[in-house]
């Protein structure tokens, strides 16, 4: 005996989860929890928080319209597109004729592999610095040097700001010198 199963699409669940919102309020104060061992001396167990806009109609309500399925597209078109100007430059006469072909196909292979990995598996933005940005920052500066701008330098800068942003962010921040927290001079 066979049995049907109904899938469920992305749409349907943003659906569903949309309809299971409370319909959305006019930006008043939002409220933080107090944070332990804070006095602030009155009774009040919760602070003042930062207030985001709503908008309620026309053209900014339209704007402020979000997504998943377009971040997602957004992040998988610069994964793609990034590859597919490596692969392209290996086409190019000057690379194909000399040996720098090989690092090129090698790398841009190499970029490939974290495609296999879950959307939300934590180790993807790392290893998207380790296997593409990082190795496409040496190919590309190599290909510059040496056989002048047949990559855009374009793509270079991208990768170079991706993997120094990555750093920064998750990395550097933690010191008490990068930290915006610490306000006290």
């Amino acid at each position: 005996m066979t049995s049907l199963w109904q899938i469920k699409t992305v749409t349907l669940e943003l659906r569903q989860n949309e309809e299971n919102l409370t319909p959305s309020q006019p930006a008043g104060s939002t409220r933080l929890p107090r944070l332990p061992g804070a006095t602030t001396g009155g009774s009040t167990p919760e602070l003042e928080g930062p207030q985001e806009p709503t908008f309620e109609q026309g053209v900014l309500r339209t704007m402020s319209q979000w997504d998943v399925r377009s971040e997602i597209f957004l992040w998988s078109f610069l994964l793609w597109y990034d590859t597919i100007e490596m692969v392209r430059v290996a086409g190019h006469h000057d690379v194909y004729k000399s040996g720098w072909v090989y690092p090129v196909y090698i790398f841009s292979f190499i970029s490939l592999l974290r495609m296999i990995l879950t959307p939300q598996n934590p180790l993807l933005n790392s290893l998207g610095i380790v296997l593409q940005d990082l190795p496409f920052i040496f190919v590309r500066l190599s290909l510059i040097i040496v056989l002048g701008t047949i990559t855009p330098v374009l793509g270079l800068c991208k990768n170079v700001l991706v993997t120094l942003s990555y750093v920064y962010f998750n990395y550097l921040t933690k010191f008490r010198i990068f930290s915006t927290f610490e306000t006290s001079f």
